[in-house]
């Protein structure tokens, strides 16, 4: 028998196939395709388009430690730039802060930093107390504008006497002060107090003092010459203390900072070179810096620095730190070249002997600058940090490269441009708010805003221009496409349609998926970072990331294994050759991911068969209980299944099989010729139709089993009609269902035959199955407009609801109707930035009547309430619709399900305070709701569905 190869298998070789295409229009790479040679891997998508079979589960502890390596400094030691991988080795860019006193431990509170923020040794208690007093007072005048932290001018008293001429206020309240001391104190402390009372006490921005308080002096005192291994370990000391400011002068002064990048051996862990830049602390302070990463504004931000991932490209390796870019020789880490440049997030991005990094482009192999970004003028310096973190990406079109990228404005004006690669030409702008990681799949631009925002949008891009695809409320990261599919994980998992942004699932899980992150897409498997993404604005606790994987399938969420390997915080994983390879807070480790036992590599079904291919090392298998495997029907009743082996091949007899049927075996029922057992194994690709009704041209089939939605299920040749043909089939987005839309319309009485397709066949010919109905007259679906409730608010209870209630957010305890199915389609559920629960126009939960929810469904432009009255019945459908805010606008509209023909419609406006809309309706309907403002924020939304008789709740 032929063996085919499944569709997975062929959509895993075409991308590789479109991988190396893309490769060759541009350049001729050094590094096997299995490498992962730059931020987010080969095409900067986070896909392994080359990886190997990977292990299908991890156990609790995850997959087997290879290597970790020698103390490398993360998050605030070292930034939380990810690692790369290419031709054997393992590159990783660090923005290392290393002790100034030499070493590896850090000594912040030197007996000069504690002179210079106030403090004097042997100073009597009774006097400190005298001079606290002065200095707290809050009628002191203020000492704003002296730099009292500044050794070069703190220490110098022609400094503090010019500064005390120029603020007669503040020199009259120190010598009035003085002059109330003993003369030998006066004598003996007046320079000291002249310059403690010249210490900043006004409070900054977060309300904490620009100075030391004495009791703060002294508890530091007591820390004085302590050495700790690491700054975080300083920061959980001292960070009650509530020390402002101090923190990062006593950071700077603690440290040496450079730009540093370590290469290692990807086989040992063993570092082969590093190369260290040093930095220039007043890059620190440059305002287009985003201040929780480079600026120090509170201190428990101080610093990470630069955090981009470098670029490994014909043997050189290219670094963005935060004293520009660097071109290194890969193999002993020699510098090339160097440019100046801004500090950045942002990972250069090179091809076709170009570098383009923060605006600039610059000659790969001299450094020359080619061009710059022209949209980049300096007018916007403010809100540079923005661009500084969305890597630009590459689009091949007609033979040419260009750069997606950004025109470093504020985000409420924002744009994405296309430049041409080689002269920097502008191709086009098209506003949109600009996110963290944004992702290009072939043509397609997945352009999510910062932290979620306003919804992501997908444009089609060519070289004239950007054609928006779909808005939709799908939040945070761009994500990976796999199988025509976007999964996004930001703040949860989103699995969309990648053509028309339609939601198939969203699984929220505890402890967030890292939205500053980013995942990474292999062997049909989804590993991501999981843990809050601002924990270092926030203190000094666990700044690392646990890490997840999910099976990549629109079907639904499948968690394959978690484990906690404690990854920096930020930073991406890097899987190259079968291998992970993380960043912590002290080095780098490497997991081996690949499946070394037996293991299912494609199944092929045929007319009578089902043919398991397995691979293994040394190839040939073994039963060692073929006797186990078995056919389960769909009453639940198994038998055995007769089968054989042929070489790798397990060979299932299915001709008896009564569908839907499943194949299974249990795990170890085969064994590899390497001695290895088998994973367990389960089929259920077969399918049994059954007829629903007939209308015009339409015969409408269900599935107790949800269809595939690869195309396998929606192709016409799937299926047969005796007497007619099928022109188009529509797949319902849950796959429950199924219409097939022929030439023939169809009357009452009419015969229908069916032949379809029972499981999808690459080659051969398929096993089909045949069912046949009657056409009837089919039930037509109505709706009738009955009222507009302004009155009842949220408080529906004893009003609307007895025969079922559906409110947003209220999960666990929604009163589903038994008359009907109802599904949401395309919505999020979303809740304001500033919510009062206690208002009665937000909904009451189905719980206890003075519990509200302030959530709302709602998406961006529009989106589905299906309703499916299934006991032919008329019922009445309250829909309660809550606006946030002044500018909402909706349409909703009553369709037919069968027929798209709109029953009703009814434009809304002013429903802050809330308004239901209600209708008697019969039959299978689609409630719609669209937002009729296109302005930047505006959503369509509403906050639950009753259903009651009809004509009885509301009077």
């Amino acid at each position: 028998m032929a063996k085919s190869i499944p569709t997975t298998v062929v959509l895993v070789a075409l991308s590789a196939l479109l991988c190396a295409t893309t490769w060759a229009e541009s350049d001729t790479p050094t590094q096997a395709a299995t490498d992962w040679p730059q931020w987010r891997g080969p095409n900067r998508d986070g896909i392994a388009p080359a990886s190997p079979k990977l292990l299908d589960t991890w156990p609790k502890e995850g997959p087997p430690l290879l290597w970790k390596s020698d103390w490398i400094p993360g998050c605030q030691e070292g930034g939380t730039g990810s690692p790369i991988v290419a031709d054997g080795k393992v590159y990783l860019y660090a923005s290392a802060k290393f002790p100034a006193n030499g070493g590896k431990p850090y000594q912040m509170i030197t007996p000069e930093l504690l002179a210079d923020s106030g403090w004097l040794a042997n100073l009597p208690d009774d006097l400190a107390k005298k001079i606290e007093a002065a200095w707290s007072d809050k009628d002191r005048p203020s000492t704003a504008g002296w730099d009292w932290l500044n050794p070069e001018l703190a220490n110098k008293p022609a400094e503090m006497d010019a500064f005390l001429a120029k603020k007669p206020d503040v020199d009259t309240y120190i010598k009035n002060f003085i002059a109330t001391l003993k003369p030998e104190e006066a004598k003996q402390y007046g320079d000291y107090i002249k310059k403690r009372l010249l210490i900043d006490l006004p409070r900054n921005k977060w309300g904490v003092p620009n100075g030391l308080s004495w009791d703060q002096l002294t508890k530091l005192n007591a820390m004085r010459d302590t050495v700790l291994p690491s700054y975080r370990q300083w920061g959980h000391a001292l960070e009650k203390l509530n020390l402002g400011w101090f923190v990062e002068r006593a950071f700077l002064r603690a440290v040496t900072i450079t730009d540093t990048v370590y290469c290692l051996d990807a086989a040992t862990g063993k570092e082969l070179w590093h190369k260290t830049f040093p930095v220039d602390v007043a890059v620190l302070k440059d305002p287009g810096v985003q201040w929780w990463c480079f600026g120090a504004a509170d201190f428990g931000a101080v610093t990470t620095g630069s955090c981009s991932t470098p670029a490994f490209y014909k043997n050189k390796l290219y670094v963005a730190g935060l004293m520009g870019l660097y071109c290194l020789n890969a193999k002993d880490g020699s510098t090339v070249w160097q440019a100046k440049g801004p500090p950045e997030h942002a990972s250069p991005l090179v091809s076709n002997g170009v570098v383009y990094n923060v605006g600039v482009a610059y000659d790969a192999e001299t450094g020359t600058e080619r061009w710059k970004n022209p949209f980049w003028d300096g007018k916007h310096k403010k809100y540079e940090w923005t661009a500084r973190y969305t890597s630009p990406l590459l689009l091949a079109s007609g033979g040419k490269n260009y750069v997606v990228t950004t025109d470093y404005r504020e985000e409420a004006t924002s744009s994405y441009c296309l430049l041409d690669l080689e002269t920097g030409q502008s191709q086009w702008k098209q506003k949109s708010p600009i996110g963290v990681i944004t992702n290009l799949h072939n043509d397609i631009l997945i352009a999510p805003p910062m932290y979620g925002g306003s919804g992501t949008v997908a444009y089609k891009l060519t070289p004239t221009g950007a054609e928006k695809l779909w808005k939709k409320l799908v939040p945070g990261s761009a994500g990976h496409v796999y199988q025509d599919h976007l999964y996004m994980p930001s703040g949860a998992y989103h699995c969309v349609d990648l053509k028309t942004g339609e939601y198939n699932w969203k699984k929220s899980i505890g402890g967030g998926v890292a939205e500053c992150s980013s995942s990474v897409l292999a062997d049909g498997k989804i590993l991501t970072p999981l843990g809050e993404c601002h924990q270092l604005t926030k203190n000094f606790g666990d700044l690392t990331y646990s890490l997840s994987m999910i099976k990549a399938t629109p079907e639904k969420y499948t968690e394959l294994g978690v484990f906690n390997p404690k990854m920096c915080m930020m930073t991406a994983p890097a899987v190259a050759n079968g291998k992970l390879y993380l960043r912590l807070l002290d080095g780098i480790v490497c997991y081996d991911l690949q499946e070394h036992g037996v293991y299912t590599d494609n199944v092929a079904a045929a007319k009578d068969t089902v043919t398991f291919n397995f691979k293994q090392t040394g190839g040939g298998l073994s039963a060692k209980d073929i006797a186990a495997i078995q056919i389960t029907a769909a009453d639940g009743s198994a038998k055995p299944a007769s089968a054989r082996i042929d070489g790798d091949a397990l060979i299932v007899d299915v001709k008896d099989a009564a569908l839907p049927f499943t194949i299974s075996a249990p795990a170890g029922a085969l064994t590899g010729k390497n001695g290895l057992p088998s994973p367990a194994l389960t089929w259920n690709e077969s399918r049994a139709l059954k007829f629903q009704k007939c209308f015009d041209n339409t015969i409408k089939l269900t599935s107790a089993q949800p269809l595939q939605q690869d195309g396998r299920w929606s192709k016409p040749e799937a299926f047969e009609v005796a007497g007619a043909k099928v022109t188009k089939v529509d797949l319902d987005a849950q796959g429950h269902s199924v219409s097939l839309i022929t030439d023939k319309t169809w009357k009452v009485g009419d015969a229908i035959t069916i032949s379809y397709s029972a499981y999808p066949v690459e080659k051969g010919e398929p096993r089909r199955e045949k069912l046949t109905a009657t056409a009837a007259e089919p039930q037509r679906a109505s709706a009738t407009f009955v009222k507009l409730d302004e009155s009842t608010r949220g408080t529906w209870k004893g009003v609307y609801g007895t025969e079922g209630a559906l409110i947003a957010g209220d999960k666990g305890v929604t009163q589903a109707p038994k008359c009907a199915t109802v599904e949401l389609v395309n919505k999020t559920d979303a809740i304001p930035w500033a919510p009062n629960a206690a208002e009665d126009r937000y909904a009451q939960k189905t719980g206890e009547a003075k519990d509200r929810t302030v959530t709302s469904w709602v998406a961006p432009e529009q989106f589905d309430i299906n309703i499916d009255f299934t006991d032919g019945k008329e019922h009445q459908v309250a829909l309660y619709c809550m606006a946030w805010g002044k500018q909402c606008e909706l349409l909703v509209e009553v369709i037919d399900a069968d027929t798209r023909d709109v029953l009703h419609s009814l434009p809304v406006k002013d429903f802050i305070q809330g308004k239901y809309l209600v209708w008697n309706i019969k039959g299978q309907v689609i409630v719609r709701l669209s937002s009729t403002i296109q302005a930047e924020g505006t959503v369509a939304q509403a906050s639950g569905l009753f259903i009651d008789p009809a004509g009885k709740a509301g009077n």
